[in-house]
């Protein structure tokens, strides 16, 4: 029998498929967690009898995860107030408005005396600093849609 050079071509299959998946898991669990991907060549070529994979990758998760959804949190909710004192300054009656904030984001829902409001609430609510989009979802009180 013939020795070979350097690897074969299922050790090459072999080598590639592992680094593929490793970098998906790697790169899923980096995502999902919000950490880091530390990846590392283990050994250039198989040896044999062993099982190892070529490559060796391992996922950190950050420990301020918890704090950071706080702080989002809590962005959201001061995001929240001062639309909504923005809105009742503007002269809408917001006693049955509902302001939800999601990174930039705030979404009226609710009920408001005339069509007007409808549209001053949303102008009330888009000068506010740190509000990217409104999303206007208001009816008029008494139609129920």
């Amino acid at each position: 029998m013939k020795e070979l050079d350097g690897p074969s071509a299922v050790e090459d299959d072999y080598r590639t498929n592992v680094m593929k998946n490793l970098c998906l898991v790697a790169t899923l669990a980096a995502t999902l967690g919000g950490g880091t991907i530390e990846m590392s060549s283990a050994q250039s070529t198989p040896q044999a009898g062993d099982d190892s994979p070529a490559v060796k990758a391992s996922v950190s998760e950050p420990s301020n995860i918890a704090a950071t959804g706080k702080a989002n949190h809590a962005a959201n909710r001061k995001l929240e107030n001062a639309v909504r004192k923005a809105i009742k300054g503007g002269g809408v009656d917001a006693s049955d408005l509902n302001v939800v904030a999601r990174s930039g984001t705030v979404t009226l829902t609710g009920s408001v005396a005339d069509g007007d409001q409808i549209d001053l609430a949303s102008q009330r609510a888009q000068s506010v600093d740190g509000v990217a989009a409104v999303v206007n979802r208001l009816v008029t009180k008494g139609t129920g849609n």
